[in-house]
């Protein structure tokens, strides 16, 4: 389906090791910081949903004679 990924690593799933290691995975593919890959829920879950937050994008400021009217 759409906005699915398949991904495999090969830390255990305790105390939380497969859920770091699939956000640092992804993080790492994706060119985000891992804290901007968080685990929305299926912690405990084979399946996951995770939001990834995207670098805020710096819009240009208007030059001399662009943008505002008088």
């Amino acid at each position: 389906p759409d906005g699915v990924l398949r991904v495999r690593v090969t830390a255990a799933p305790e105390g939380g090791a497969a859920n770091r290691a699939v956000i640092g995975l992804l993080a790492e593919v994706l060119g985000v910081a891992p804290s901007r890959v968080a685990l929305v829920r299926g912690a405990t879950s084979r399946d996951k949903l995770l939001r990834i937050e995207r670098r805020p994008v710096a819009l240009p400021s208007p030059g001399r004679g662009e943008g505002a009217r008088r």
